[in-house]
């Protein structure tokens, strides 16, 4: 799902490219002028997320998944009762296991800023 989402990204920004790009900033510049206003604000979805190792599968997991932007993301794994997963605001990254929040720590979900955040947020805050 990740690498689709990618893909549909990139293909959706092919118009960025009839612009003058030398940068990595260029590109920023470009997403925020051609969406900013017209983006979706919240999603939900349920995908399967599958592991491997050794190039076999070790175990699949279904995650149900609530975005609001800019900068929120919940990750429920399994079920959606099941007290157990991920939450992203705020530039930190909390684990949620059986109900109980663990210790929040700081990190940038770097596809959330890029994929969406980008379109709310100011192109030199990003």
């Amino acid at each position: 799902m990740k690498h689709r989402l990618i893909l549909a990204l990139l293909i959706s920004s092919l118009p960025f490219f009839a612009q003058k790009i030398n940068s990595g900033k260029d590109v920023i510049h470009a997403m925020h002028k051609m969406y900013h206003g017209q983006w979706y604000t919240f999603f939900t979805f349920t995908q399967d997320a599958f592991f491997y190792k050794d190039g076999k599968e070790q175990k699949k997991e279904v995650w149900h998944e609530a975005a609001s932007f800019p900068g929120k993301l919940v990750i429920k794994y399994d079920s959606m009762k099941s007290g157990n997963g991920v939450v992203f605001a705020n530039h930190t990254v909390t684990g949620i296991k059986d109900g109980i929040a663990k210790t929040p720590r700081a990190f940038i979900h770097d596809l959330l800023l890029v994929g969406f955040d980008i379109y709310f947020l100011q192109p030199e805050l990003s």
